[in-house]
């Protein structure tokens, strides 16, 4: 069963409040194959970020956080090669699962 969401590529998704709910281990295609481009960066912490509303309402960012060239200059890990993403959402909900399931990573045991 595939979920059904929308990304910041489509409409607006709007993620105030958001938290750091979890991380999520994917390559930076595998982001841009299922979630499109990402958004522009602040420019400082982020690198890249994703900005994601499900068919429930649940909105999720799935974004590096201090570590890339931005934050970390030429000691920082290029985009392309971040493979660990934090994941952020609404405390109480299940972002973290809903992001692997849309990435076909949910744990299948």
């Amino acid at each position: 069963m595939s979920l059904m969401f929308e990304t910041h590529n489509e409409t607006e998704v709007r993620v105030a409040g958001t938290c750091l709910q979890g991380y999520i281990n994917a390559t930076y295609q595998e982001l841009i194959d299922v979630f499109g481009k990402p958004t522009k960066s602040d420019g400082y912490k982020v690198d890249a970020e994703w900005l994601i509303e499900f068919e429930d309402g649940t909105v999720a960012t799935v974004y590096n956080w201090k570590n890339g060239l931005n934050y970390c200059g030429a000691d920082g890990t290029p985009v392309e090669y971040i493979t660990r993403w934090n994941v952020g959402g609404n405390s109480g909900t299940d972002t973290v699962t809903k992001i692997k399931r849309a990435l076909d990573k949910e744990d299948k045991s």
